[in-house]
């Protein structure tokens, strides 16, 4: 039985297997970065404010490396 997270993950993967060859790298690691950011909130009062802060971190490191990417295609 699959889990609740694997087929929605998986039509995710095909979306971005269906992205332009040449901007696949950057959308991914962008929407990397959106989904950590939106994990940083859903978990804000449920864990340590050092825990949000670092996923907002990586969030933004994430961000910051999709815009390098951009700038390279």
């Amino acid at each position: 039985m699959e889990s609740d997270i694997e087929k929605p993950l998986e039509d995710f993967m095909t979306y971005l297997d269906a992205l332009p060859p040449d901007r696949k790298g950057m959308m991914t690691v962008e929407y990397a970065a959106k989904l950590v950011e939106c994990a940083a909130y859903e978990v804000a009062g449920e864990v340590c404010a050092t825990t949000v802060s670092s996923l907002i971190l990586c969030s933004a490191e994430l961000s910051r490396l999709a815009t390098r990417l951009s700038k390279q295609e």
